[in-house]
């Protein structure tokens, strides 16, 4: 496929996707409060698009969706258990188990579950439990339902991942947990913190990881192939003052039949709280990174975010029904062959920091990418006698599909 003439700049922009109005004229959806125009929206990316992010993001890394993919033969070996194959054998399961079970260095069992419904439980026995009453719950827990579970922790320095690929791939994946997060890609690198083994009915209460030190923007979280139900993770942007205004996002991470042969990841900002639900039947392995970033005044995090990105969002949420389409102009060639096999990877830095923030602010806007070609002719009579005639060649959505029939009425 040729690439556009010379005079052809590339465009991109978002469109929402139009609430419409009642016969009364108010909207389907919430009313708006704020009222605002375009002109708010262009000033609120005139100040910049550095840290306007999101406080978590979540995908599968298989190639389906525009993040990059992570090789699921990671060559896995662990110290004391041997090459791990994927998703995890009953045997291999056995082996870490028992390893930490033995306390050699380097692992620890972190949970055991063991749960009674509270209509069951009545402020009778005397505190602090005894073990008596303790080996009683148990008992109880493990008769009343069958999903008591573990989860399990190897440190970093006792994990090798083989494959060759691994790591080439993961730097591809830190740059678009970057541009996720709101963040330079640059500046972020990952280090191996631990694997974490979840089997039937462990689970991962609310909490808040410790980080060693300041230079630690967050975490990042790579699920392998892994064969397993229930698990739903659950992080929260615990930067809001008003518990009422706190907001969480869930991650399903493949439960079922989708984690079976992919990878999937999860990142988060170190001031972000996170639970993963109950196993309900299978298990998983994921292994764990802390994100370092090495520009640390201001160090990013999930509350600065959020207080960048305000204006953005006040911005594009206020606009009324009939405004909600902005074009931001780029300026720049951007080959067709490129849009269609990469999408907005194919965007330089400075343009992909625009459109994530644009798709951070507004999570219900579409975001297109349109190919476009502005010819000006001037006659013998000077300006009098001047034509511009612009027209779309092509346009993409987000993922490289030529999107351009869908969208007829721009091309006219």
């Amino acid at each position: 496929m040729s690439s556009p003439s010379n005079n052809a700049v590339a465009d991109i922009g978002i469109l929402a996707n139009g609430h419409r109005p009642n016969d009364d004229g108010s909207t389907v959806n919430e009313p708006e409060i704020i009222i605002t125009s375009r002109r708010d929206v262009y000033g609120s990316m005139a100040h910049g698009t550095d840290l306007c992010g999101n406080c978590c993001f979540g995908d599968i890394a298989d190639g389906s969706t525009t993040s990059p993919v992570l090789p699921p033969i990671v060559g896995l070996r662990i110290s004391g258990v041997g090459n791990v194959p994927l998703p995890i054998s009953d045997e291999h399961a056995g082996k870490i188990k028992s390893r930490i079970t033995n306390e050699e260095k380097g692992g620890k069992k972190i949970s055991s579950l063991y749960e009674i419904d509270a209509s069951k439980i009545k402020l009778q026995n005397p505190l602090p439990i005894s073990d008596h009453h303790v080996s009683e719950i148990k008992k109880r827990a493990i008769s009343e339902e069958e999903g008591s579970g573990e989860v399990y922790e190897i440190d970093a320095s006792k994990i090798k991942t083989l494959n060759p690929m691994w790591n080439e791939s993961l730097g591809n994946l830190l740059d678009t947990v970057a541009y996720k997060l709101g963040v330079n890609p640059g500046h972020l690198s990952a280090r191996p913190k631990k694997i974490m083994y979840m089997e039937k009915g462990g689970c991962i209460n609310r909490r808040r990881d410790d980080e060693e030190d300041g230079n630690v923007l967050g975490s990042l979280i790579i699920q392998l192939p892994s064969q397993f139900t229930g698990g739903e993770l659950t992080i929260y942007n615990s930067s809001v003052e008003d518990d009422k205004d706190e907001e969480s996002f869930k991650f399903t991470l493949g439960a079922g039949e989708e984690a079976t042969y992919s990878c999937h990841f999860a990142c988060h900002f170190s001031d972000c709280e996170y639970e993963m639900a109950k196993l309900r039947s299978g298990s998983r392995l994921l292994l764990c990174y802390s994100l370092r970033y090495k520009e640390v005044d201001p160090m990013p995090t999930a509350g600065l975010i959020t207080e960048t990105i305000s204006p953005l969002t006040c911005s594009l949420g206020g606009l009324p029904p009939a405004d909600r389409i902005v074009v931001i102009p780029l300026e720049k060639e951007y080959r067709i062959h490129s849009l269609a096999n990469s999408g907005i990877n194919a965007l330089s830095r400075a343009h992909r920091q625009k459109a994530e923030a644009l798709k951070a602010a507004g999570t219900d806007w579409e975001l297109r990418i349109v190919n476009a070609k502005l010819e000006h002719t001037c006659g013998y009579y000077g300006f009098e006698d001047c034509n511009n005639n612009s027209s779309v060649i092509e346009i993409y959505d987000e993922f490289g599909k030529c999107v351009t029939e869908e969208m007829s009425w721009l091309t006219k």
